[in-house]
This record gives structure tokens, C-alpha cells and sequence, in this order.
């Protein structure tokens, strides 16, 4: 998959490298807390941090000299009630705004 970048990269832009990555990758989980399984809390860790984490180890080499990178998902929140919300956060340049 991540040599298809390369090769799209190439072919329909006429470049071998990119300038910005931008991950934003995330779903929400409605469940209770207490009720919350190990299936589902995995759904949400491969999709919020291994998702955007390999993502852009594979790609950095085609990111250009100076390149940016902006991560941003959604954040799950502990409630009232214990229960799961969407909330949304960005992380960019060693600053995060919730």
C-alpha cells in the first residue's frame, strides 16, 4: 500500500516527494465505561495511535526536506456518567489544543 504513494506521487503530481502529511484518522465508541470491552478499547488504540503512528513512519521517507506533519483525531472523554463522548483534539508543533 504505502509504495502506491510513492508511485501516485509520481504519476499523477510529477513529484517524488510530499510536502505536508495530515492524519486524521478516529470513530467513537458508545459505551458504558464499565462495560467497555478489550475488542473495542483495541478498535480504538489501532485506529487512534498504530493507524497514524505506522502511517507516517512508512511515508516519512517521501516527505520532503521540511515537510509538516499534523496529527489531529478524536479524543474520547470520560464524562458524567460514565460515559464515552467524542471530543475533538489537534496536536500540531509541540502545542495541543483541546
Amino acid at each position: 500500500m504505502f509504495s502506491q504513494v510513492a508511485d501516485v506521487l509520481r504519476s499523477r503530481f510529477d513529484r517524488e516527494h510530499f510536502d505536508f502529511l495530515i492524519n486524521n484518522a478516529g470513530i467513537g465508541l458508545t459505551a458504558n465505561f464499565v462495560d467497555t470491552t478489550v475488542a473495542q478499547f483495541d478498535l480504538l488504540m489501532n485506529i487512534h495511535l498504530k493507524g497514524p503512528f505506522f502511517l507516517t513512519q512508512n511515508l516519512l521517507p517521501l516527505m520532503a526536506d521540511g515537510g509538516r506533519i499534523l496529527n489531529a483525531a478524536i479524543a474520547l472523554l470520560l464524562a458524567p456518567g460514565s460515559q464515552w463522548i467524542n471530543g475533538q483534539r489537534v496536536e500540531a508543533s509541540g502545542g495541543m489544543f483541546l
